[in-house]
């Protein structure tokens, strides 16, 4: 996510801090927003593994 913004910030850094703040803004937004959902849904797939792990380990 760091490397993102580093290679946009270092290709056109006066656009990226003055005219272009906003999309600036935005993208990281939408890149920490899509990290969060990435992680969110992968505790979710984890946990439920692991609960038809554990119910599958008590049955059998």
């Amino acid at each position: 996510m760091l490397e993102f913004r580093r290679s946009s910030f270092c290709d056109d850094p006066v656009s990226f801090l003055s005219g272009n703040s906003i999309m600036g803004k935005l993208v990281g937004f939408v890149l920490g927003l899509g990290v969060t959902i990435a992680y969110g849904l992968i505790w979710v797939i984890c946990y439920i593994s692991d609960r038809l792990f554990f119910r599958r380990k008590k049955d059998g």
